[in-house]
């Protein structure tokens, strides 16, 4: 993350940062990460494994040591800092993408990207609000009915360039979810989703040279930066 703040000269108050989720399962700094982001004046966007710890939900991969952020997570939820949806220039931000299944929430919306945000980060504050003093360990949500923590939503989606029908068509869109395979991100970007996470987790990308990712917005554009952190270098 400090490799990529300073790669993107990134400077607070001339600068909007946002951070599209996932402190927790990451590697074994998360407390430091979000130290880190938060003193930096970003705006942050709850991850799937986020969501997870403060749900005491099961998720894969899960690091019992992150259940000591759940005291912030809780914090946060409860204050609504973090969103689950942003929009910047036109561009929607969320953790994992929108699928075509917020199809009719964005005509509701009329095509208004700002308003989709408000209306999801509303439904979140409303789905997660009467889960969070419960420790039952439910599975997630998986069924046709658009729910912000199924598969199809934007804490989970991960969509193949194989399957583009799958995306929400007609809103530029930037995720942080880790997609199938890392090789994926520019055929999804073809088709209005870029995607940031460089999936270090699952190994993918390291065979590739990267180590980071991150996407600059400027006049509705997006552009994909990447690169290895100065000590792979």
């Amino acid at each position: 993350m400090r490799n990529a703040l300073e790669h993107a000269q990134y400077e607070a108050g001339l600068d909007r940062l946002i951070f599209a989720g996932d402190f927790a399962d990451r590697g074994p700094d998360g407390r430091e990460c979000l130290e880190l982001i938060e003193a930096s004046g970003a705006e942050v966007l709850w991850g799937n494994h986020d969501v997870a710890v403060l749900l005491w939900r099961p998720i894969f991969p899960q690091d019992p040591a992150c259940r000591t952020l759940r005291p912030h997570f809780m914090k946060r939820f409860e204050e609504a800092a973090w969103k689950v949806a942003l929009c910047v220039d036109g561009v929607l931000i969320t953790h994992a993408g929108l699928s075509r299944v917020y199809r009719h929430d964005w005509e509701a919306c009329g095509h208004d990207p700002e308003r989709l945000a408000a209306r999801l980060n509303e439904e979140f504050q409303l789905v997660i609000a009467p889960c969070v003093d419960t420790r039952d360990e439910l599975a997630w949500p998986n069924g046709e009915k658009p729910s912000l923590l199924d598969h199809m939503g934007p804490l989970w989606f991960r969509p193949t360039p194989a399957l583009p029908e799958g995306l929400l068509q007609g809103v530029t869109q930037v995720c942080g979810h880790s997609p199938f395979d890392g090789r994926e991100h520019r055929a999804l970007a073809e088709q209005g989703l870029h995607v940031v996470d460089p999936t270090l987790v699952l190994g993918t990308m390291h065979h590739h040279g990267i180590s980071y990712r991150y996407a600059v917005i400027e006049g509705g554009e997006v552009r994909v930066e990447e690169g290895l952190t100065s000590a792979a270098a």
